[in-house]
């Protein structure tokens, strides 16, 4: 839709989207600028190898009218209009996490076709910038040569000259899938050091070879054989605006060939369409989507959001073993997610705490006692009674202490934030705490039980012969 043809309330919301942004950027820029002016101080700026560059192309992600809460668009939920236009004041602030809506996304890849997540490329072509004064690469000038982003860190060892290990601790390592771009670095004639490069997101697919691409946009859940190749002389035509695909069906079916060949070669078979949320769900072969039983020790890093026990819609139970010698003692337990969704228990104002975010909508579960001093054992424990619903309830040393229906739970996703223990790192999951909010008192662990499947009354893994406990219905509010 033409910019002007948008509804002036909604070109409001849009425009102070792109605003945030805007900031965003101009604020990364800054801080880049803060560690440049400290390594010229420090005489370092000149042997210091600058790279500057982008993942991939603007997202879509924020659909057609933004969105406040990406966790919602990962858990396929939409957003309210009017919920987007009150909480304008918010956007660029801690209380939202915005996305532009996919015409600023059209807006930031022209002249280049799609968006993030495509393999046309609107999705693949990025900027890259690097700098290195003191060493043998020349400033000032452009580069032409196709090269991949999965080249930069073979290029980088190179420049330095070191060699990556072939083992680590023990575990032989892969072998870079990158090759070293020095020579065009250095000499604009040089020749790429690749020839050819397979893409595919979600379906979406392509081939480069030699100047040419083939790519095919991918309709999510329709048939593979219903996919369209298009076919793109790329040197001379960067754009993708001349498809080519009934001039040469040669070439096309040749670069089509060489695609599977290179998707059987680097594992991106079966190919897969059901999207990132769905995909982090699914159990491979000694990932964290087969075990059942995880146990984590306080000081433990962050744990990415891919790596984190798959408790998302599915019966489980999470046991701290915690030491207070006071009762002002509290904090994070555990917490996974930030300001939109996921969960965190925590000890505060001596009662045990279990709170779930659900886009903003938070389900407050407090033990209806205060808690003990001294070493105890408390557990939050979920059993499904529902798709995307379940009952809470909590423990004191296997005593029960707290019981409420949790009405509404994420399917898929809790965000890319991660998992923390003992502390909360990202934006506050609740706005009952502070930010970081570290436990106080010794925590000395923290597990995991789940349930085998994601099946209705799936009993959890069981806990090394813990009997089982009753429970008491004891209600929680809910925050919107």
């Amino acid at each position: 839709m033409p910019w002007d043809d948008v509804p002036p309330d909604q070109r409001r919301l849009f425009a102070r989207m792109q605003e945030a942004y805007a900031a965003m950027v101009d604020h990364t820029d800054a801080q880049l600028g803060r560690l440049v002016d400290f390594l010229e101080r420090i005489g370092r700026l000149d042997d210091t190898i600058f790279v500057v560059m982008s993942d991939n192309g603007a997202s879509p992600e924020g659909t057609p009218l933004g969105t406040l809460n990406p966790t919602a668009f990962q858990n396929r939920v939409p957003e309210n209009l009017q919920d987007s236009l009150d909480r304008i004041d918010e956007i660029g602030g801690p209380r939202a996490q915005s996305n532009y809506p996919l015409g600023w996304a059209q807006v930031s890849n022209t002249p280049f076709r799609r968006y993030k997540q495509h393999t046309h490329e609107g999705g693949v072509r990025v900027p890259f910038v690097l700098s290195w004064p003191a060493g043998d690469v020349p400033g000032g000038q452009v580069r032409t040569q196709f090269q991949h982003s999965i080249d930069v860190t073979a290029t980088v060892l190179d420049l330095v000259g070191v060699q990556p290990p072939a083992v680590r601790r023990g575990v032989p390592q892969m072998p870079l899938h990158g090759r070293s771009f020095r020579d065009g670095l250095r000499d604009p004639a040089a020749p790429p050091s690749r020839d050819r490069q397979y893409f595919e997101m979600f379906g979406h697919r392509g081939i480069y070879h030699q100047g040419w691409k083939a790519v095919a946009f991918h309709e999510r859940g329709t048939s593979w054989d219903e996919d369209r190749w298009e076919l793109y002389r790329i040197e001379d035509d960067p754009t993708e605006s001349r498809d080519l695909a009934a001039e040469y069906p040669e070439v096309l079916r040749r670069l089509i060939e060489e695609f599977w060949i290179e998707a059987a070669r680097y594992d991106v078979l079966p190919l897969d369409d059901r999207g990132f949320a769905v995909r982090a769900r699914v159990p491979r072969p000694g990932s964290v989507r087969d075990r059942l039983d995880f146990t984590y020790l306080a000081g433990v890093p962050t744990i990415s959001g891919a790596a984190v026990p798959p408790t998302m819609n599915r019966s489980h139970a999470i046991t701290a073993r915690v030491h207070r010698t006071d009762a002002t003692q509290g904090g994070v337990i555990v917490v996974l997610g930030n300001v939109s969704g996921g969960y965190v228990l925590h000890i505060q104002d001596n009662h045990l705490v279990y709170e779930y975010n659900h886009l903003g909508t938070h389900y407050v579960l407090r033990s209806e006692g205060e808690l003990p001093l001294g070493p105890v054992e408390l557990t939050f424990e979920l059993t499904k009674t529902a798709d995307c619903q379940g009952t809470g309830r909590l423990y004191v040393d296997g005593e029960a202490a707290g019981e409420a229906l949790f009405p509404r739970l994420l399917p898929f996703f809790h965000g890319f934030a991660g998992m923390d223990v003992g502390r909360s790192i990202h934006s506050p999951v609740s706005p009952s705490y502070p930010a970081r909010h570290e436990f106080s008192g010794e925590l000395e662990y923290v597990r995991f039980r789940l349930a085998a499947s994601e099946e209705v009354g799936e009993p959890i893994a069981p806990a090394g012969g813990v009997a089982p406990r009753p429970s008491v219905g004891v209600g929680f509010e809910v925050v919107d």
